[in-house]
């Protein structure tokens, strides 16, 4: 289809799609109505298809709905999560699969059917709940739950508190305080998937939406917006070959491999960050995040007070200025929409992910021969990072104030697109350019433990351990493969105290491992063990790591926040009282790495040339 170039419009085609993705990212609404929202705008927007997000986890839904239909057996399948996990919105999902002709029926009714010939050609139903709450006027259960018909499949979607409660108000069936009691252990035990059979032989499949990585959420859903065959109607547009939302498209995704590119990639990893503080991202987070990094625009000169969007619209004028040599307005820059911040400080702090990646202060830190290669437009290992920074504004060295936000943007180019081969990139370790400067070596530590699920030999680093050392006891400790703690000590640098133990062979007298690094659900876990029995436990966070980590460097108590101080001695406490109320059969413990499965127990060396030393 040929474009006229007089045109003043964009293609409406692609305007639709440009819209719908301003309705899923930085227009997106944040209550609870999302879902309906958005299938509101699909019938305004009736040239686009909506997204397909595909995860292994609604792979694993979808084929259970497909194996229950083809054998014909009532079955429960009860899709459980928190607010903006996507629950409606996998449910949205298997309704069309089954029934694309039929998707009025979905957006006005709260408890749809569809009626279906199954493989044997017979007749069978699946009946949809998108909300228990909405069954009644009163929020209260009308009909059992366990009472499914035969030959036909209910899917209920709800909070993980809400199913809980509906089930255990509901009086006429004593089944479902059964029900509610299974529930609530499957969900503090963190399983994605359980199947029961109640009482009267009903077939239960539960599946917990909350529980599956949000960095592969994040990525899937970065593939099903990049990767769309919506972007080819672009083409038709006169403006395509200078869109900046077509170049930033370009700049996430690799159209011939069908494939993320590296800044993409290191957006998950930032995610990837977050999900190992133990942090519950949403699902609708992660689709305002991935528009985002689209859509929003900003300008260097002025402070971002309000969202600003790029539209077709607005391109098209922006361009026409252009043209005619006036004045131009916001520009889109990809690495601070990678960031949002595009976005004004309120809209960032709604927003989970971009509120925690807003602590990393990303492009805030560098030092100062960093600043020296960014400013002579070396390669660093990225042809982009070239180019990226040559777009930007070239002002008067006398404007502080808007140098250094164009300072701030190349660092922040620096850290999503250089190359990490120190071959190439002149030894720029892109951390160094956040808060977060350990980053480097708390990924190498991540990537060690994820490779000892499948039997590769890692190490614990003597740095972390001298940086408990320096901690717990508030002295200046050397040893970095024997774990002390002190009942005095710590912030206070209080010298006197009782040792309560001295020291901790690496594995007890009968061989046995006292301590591991465990990873679980994306959280790496330091587990003290005595004969075999779990002692104390807890969470290594990013933010503990850098603290033990710069500890053993030489950093004092008042280099960091008073948080993560007070994280590091409430530890402290809980170790004192677990191991102080322990009968030793030996003075020492051990420090070693376990592997997710409890099966494939790795031995940890405490060596100074080991692959994780930094």
């Amino acid at each position: 289809m040929q474009q006229n170039s007089n045109n003043t419009e964009p293609p409406r085609e692609v305007k639709n799609w440009i819209e719908y993705l301003s309705q899923l990212g930085p227009s997106a609404s944040k209550n609870s109505l999302f879902e309906e929202q958005l299938s509101r705008t699909l019938k305004k927007l009736d040239t686009v298809t909506p997204l397909n997000i595909e995860t292994e986890l609604q792979r694993a839904i979808q084929e259970e709905v497909d194996e229950t239909i083809n054998d014909g057996k009532r079955k429960l399948i009860l899709l459980a999560g928190m607010a903006g996990d996507g629950k409606t919105t996998v449910e949205a999902a298997i309704w069309r699969n089954l029934a694309p002709e039929k998707q009025k029926v979905w957006e006005k009714k709260s408890a749809p059917s569809l009626e279906i010939l199954n493989s044997e050609g017979k007749k069978f139903t699946v009946k949809f709940i998108k909300d228990l709450s909405a069954e009644s006027s009163d929020g209260s259960l009308q009909t059992s739950l366990l009472d499914v018909p035969d030959n036909t499949c209910l899917i209920v979607a709800c909070n993980h508190g809400r199913l809980l409660d509906k089930l255990r108000e509901y009086k006429k069936n004593t089944d479902h305080n059964w029900l509610a009691d299974s529930l609530e252990k499957c969900f503090f035990e963190k399983k994605t998937k359980e199947t029961y059979t109640s009482p009267n032989n009903l077939s239960i499949t539960l599946f917990d939406l909350s529980i599956y990585s949000p960095k592969k959420r994040h990525i899937a859903i970065l593939k099903a917006i990049l990767g769309s065959s919506e972007w080819s109607r672009c083409s038709t547009c006169q403006h395509c070959k200078n869109c900046p939302i077509l170049f930033n498209r370009n700049l996430l995704w690799n159209e011939e491999q069908r494939e993320l590119t590296t800044p993409a990639l290191r957006q998950a990893e930032c995610i990837e960050l977050i999900e190992c503080s133990g942090i519950h991202l949403p699902t609708r987070d992660l689709l305002m995040v991935a528009s985002n990094n689209l859509l929003g625009m900003r300008s260097l000169e002025k402070k971002v007070t309000k969202k600003q969007v790029l539209t077709c619209s607005y391109i098209f004028k922006e361009l026409d200025k252009q043209q005619r040599n006036t004045s131009v307005g916001p520009t889109s820059y990809l690495a601070s929409n990678l960031l949002g911040e595009n976005l004004p400080l309120h809209s960032r702090k709604d927003n989970l992910i971009f509120r925690e990646i807003l602590k990393l202060d990303i492009g805030g830190y560098a030092p100062r021969a960093y600043d020296s290669l960014f400013n002579s437009h070396e390669t660093l290992g990225s042809t982009t990072f070239k180019e990226l920074s040559e777009k930007l504004p070239t002002v008067s060295s006398a404007d502080w104030e808007l140098n250094s936000a164009i300072q701030r943007i190349k660092r922040q180019n620096a850290f999503f697109f250089i190359s990490d081969d120190k071959d190439k990139n002149f030894g720029v370790d892109r951390w160094r350019l956040s808060s977060f400067s350990k980053g480097s070596n708390f990924f190498k530590v991540l990537r060690a433990l994820e490779s000892a699920e499948k039997g590769a030999s890692s190490y614990c680093p003597a740095p972390l351990i001298n940086g408990m050392n320096k901690a717990f006891t508030g002295q200046l400790r050397k040893e970095n493969s024997i774990v002390y703690l002190t009942t005095a000590g710590g912030r206070a640098r209080t010298l006197l105290g009782e040792l309560i133990a001295t020291s901790y062979p690496r594995i007890d007298s009968e061989n046995r491992k006292s301590i591991q690094l465990k990873l679980k659900d994306g959280v790496v876990n330091v587990v003290f063990l005595h004969a075999d029995k779990i002692l104390a436990r807890f969470a290594l966070t990013p933010a503990l790591f850098e603290f033990f980590v710069k500890m053993s460097d030489g950093f004092t108590f008042s280099s960091f926040t008073k948080d993560t101080v007070a994280a590091s001695q409430q530890l402290k406490v809980s170790l004192i009282q677990a191991l102080s109320q322990t009968s030793w059969d030996s003075e020492q413990l051990t420090l070693q790495l376990l592997g997710a499965d409890s099966a494939q127990v790795e031995t940890i060396s405490f060596k100074e040339d080991s692959d994780l030393d930094f």
